[in-house]
């Protein structure tokens, strides 16, 4: 798709940082699932005892 909307000589220079990106992207937003889910679990564990 990139290679479509850029010239050949762009397309590395656009896809590594977008790359990068999704990766880091991808790697915050495991941690921040795992911190809610486990604010909800004790949440829910101090509520039941």
């Amino acid at each position: 798709m990139a290679g479509v909307l850029f010239t050949t000589s762009q397309v590395g220079a656009i896809i590594l940082p977008l790359m990068f990106f999704h990766q880091i992207q991808l790697m915050v937003c495991a941690v921040l699932a795992r911190r809610y889910a486990d604010q909800q679990f004790s949440a829910v564990t101090s509520q039941a005892g």
